[in-house]
């Protein structure tokens, strides 16, 4: 059974943008962006992205892609 919004575990990123939530009251968008940009907030190694847009988490997508311009 899929766990509900309310039961999942927290996920890195969720982790570290609640313990850094302080910093991000008096930015607007653009600085926000720039914040979690600047200080790889995310947390993934490969990609300031996160962790999902890193290259073992996109290789279905990117064949995939690759498939429909065949």
């Amino acid at each position: 059974m899929p766990f509900s919004d309310s039961q999942r575990p927290s996920v890195l990123a969720h982790q570290r943008f609640v313990a850094d939530r302080a910093s991000f009251a008096d930015l607007n968008l653009q600085q926000r962006f720039q914040r979690i940009h600047d200080t790889n907030l995310w947390g993934a190694t490969e990609s300031v992205s996160g962790l999902g847009s890193e290259i073992d988490a996109t290789a279905v997508l990117r064949d995939c892609r690759l498939d429909s311009v065949r």
